[in-house]
């Protein structure tokens, strides 16, 4: 009988605190996140205890749990070495896309600058050439030579229209390149082609 009254009162005592084995705890933790131990506290009422209804005596549990994390010190250390070699990773991109682009910017602008002298070089050529054809007609003119030095002049001038042709060609080719490796947007480079002309 009084294990039955026991258990009626311990029923309705719990229901008051929100059910059987529902305890109010509360929980500290030290360290870092995630490696720190723990110490857990319990409390809560279970019911009556005695002999005798008038000789009962409310039951009270107090529980208490320490949890030390032997193993996750290591764990987290190397989680924060593996963070700083990812870090020291990205860095090392990071420098390296710089040399890489920096590298890129170098060789584009001698090759502007080597195309550009080539482009001088065709430019006194087609001259020099124009020359040349018209100090050939006048000898002809002049009766001095035949035809042949004057088709051999022309054919000079047509390969050094050529050349010119070839040297501007690889003058755009190179303004694009350098272009590319500064980051241009279109509008950008449209600008830079047609103001470097």
């Amino acid at each position: 009988m009084i294990r039955g009254i026991v258990a009626c009162g311990c029923g309705s005592r719990s229901a008051s605190f929100g059910g059987p084995g529902v305890f109010a705890a509360s929980s500290f933790k030290t360290g870092r996140s995630g490696g720190g131990g723990a110490i857990t506290m319990s409390e809560g009422c279970c019911g009556d205890i005695g002999s005798s209804v008038t000789q009962s005596h409310g039951t009270f549990s107090l529980a208490a749990a320490v949890r030390i994390p032997i193993y996750q010190g290591g764990r987290i250390r190397a989680d924060v070495e593996q963070a700083d070699a990812q870090l020291q990773q990205r860095r090392s991109e990071a420098e390296d896309l710089r040399g890489k682009i920096d590298n890129d910017v170098r060789t584009a602008f001698l090759d502007l600058r080597s195309a550009e002298e080539q482009l001088r070089l065709a430019q006194s050529s087609i001259q020099l050439a124009k020359q040349q054809l018209q100090q050939s007609q006048d000898r002809f003119g002049a009766g001095v030579t035949n035809n042949i030095e004057v088709v051999q002049a022309q054919e000079s001038v047509v390969a050094s229209n050529d050349n010119f042709i070839s040297s501007l060609y690889s003058y755009n080719l190179a303004k694009a390149s350098l272009a590319r490796a500064l980051g241009l947007t279109p509008d950008a480079f449209k600008r830079f082609i047609e103001g470097a002309k």
